[in-house]
């Protein structure tokens, strides 16, 4: 077969992984996705927000002990409160635990901007 057959040939090009793909477009952009995506986003960004922070307090004119001092004191805070969560969790359930958590995290954002710094002495 020469390449002027190919080019007249009445069968119609293969378009198998074109349809597959076009399935997966249309079941992957589900409520749940977007829910996962906004979860992993939110994640990274207090991720970021974390490894920021030294930065943060040393413009506000904090010493390297005081940095030290807040990220240690967020080290234990973590080893202590992580199982009582944990035990908390599996006592009440889930849903209502990670509900009561997130409300909790929305007032105490929400509430960040109407606080004062406080003053050098």
């Amino acid at each position: 077969m020469n390449r002027a057959d190919e080019c007249q040939s009445s069968d119609p090009p293969d378009e198998g992984p074109q349809l597959e793909d076009a399935t997966i477009r249309e079941t992957i952009y589900t409520a749940n996705f977007f829910i996962a995506f906004l979860a992993n986003f939110f994640l990274f960004c207090s991720v970021n927000a974390f490894s920021l922070l030294p930065l943060y307090i040393e413009t506000l004119g904090g010493t390297v002990a005081q940095i030290g001092q807040i990220m240690g004191i967020y080290g234990l805070t973590a080893i202590v409160a992580q199982p009582l969560a944990g035990a908390l969790s599996d006592r009440f359930g889930r849903k209502r635990f990670l509900l009561l958590g997130a409300s909790f995290a929305w007032s105490r954002a929400s509430a960040t901007p109407h606080s004062t710094l406080p003053t050098s002495p």
